[in-house]
């Protein structure tokens, strides 16, 4: 047999055929080597600065979530996680607030009801919801569902109506009624404040 005129070396072909056998076996073996290798180049991924979004002054990026069906906002510089709420230990005795504790990657973290610490009367859903873990205390807050990340402007905020129950949690509530919460009040809240 010939290519172009010249006849095939199958000796060639064959030794190639065995070299690229011999790589994909290598590949399909767990080579310790290579896993630390790989783990090395995806921590220093990660542990390099990501781009900030440039935000000019009083703008903030929010987490946008829902308490029945009434949305609500922190602003993610606030947040530490967001997580589907699997489950929650409850703890005998405690505040109506105050749902119980989890586990998370060994720390024991206290889980509490948002629509209860804000006076909210308005139906809760039945599935777990999610859970927002602050950034400056181990408290995590169980909300009903998450939307999206907005960018919110002081000039969209109006002040909120003193007659609402979260009124005193409030920066202030969109054109679109999204009510923006403030995160150093809600752990000034008295249940947030005492041990627990």
């Amino acid at each position: 047999m010939k290519t172009n005129g010249k006849p095939i070396n199958w000796d060639n072909v064959r030794s190639r055929l065995a070299q690229s056998q011999l790589a994909l076996e290598r590949a399909l073996v767990a080579d310790p080597q290579r896993i630390e290798d790989v783990y090395r180049q995806r921590a220093a991924q990660l542990a390099r600065p990501r781009a900030r979004s440039v935000t000019t002054a009083g703008e903030s990026y929010v987490q946008v979530f829902l308490l029945g069906t009434q949305r609500y906002a922190l602003e993610i510089a606030e947040l530490a996680e967001v997580m589907p709420l699997v489950k929650y230990t409850p703890v005998p005795g405690a505040a109506p607030e105050f749902l119980g504790v989890i586990n998370l990657r060994g720390d024991i973290r206290p889980v509490v009801d948002l629509s209860g610490l804000l006076g909210l009367t308005n139906e809760r859903i039945a599935a777990p919801g999610y859970l927002l873990l602050l950034r400056k205390q181990p408290v995590g807050l169980r909300v009903d569902g998450l939307e999206h990340i907005q960018l919110i402007r002081p000039k969209d905020l109006c002040v909120p109506n003193g007659a609402e129950p979260s009124a005193r949690y409030s920066q202030g509530v969109t054109l679109d009624k999204l009510i923006v919460l403030r995160g150093e009040a809600l752990l000034a809240h008295n249940l947030l404040t005492t041990k627990l």
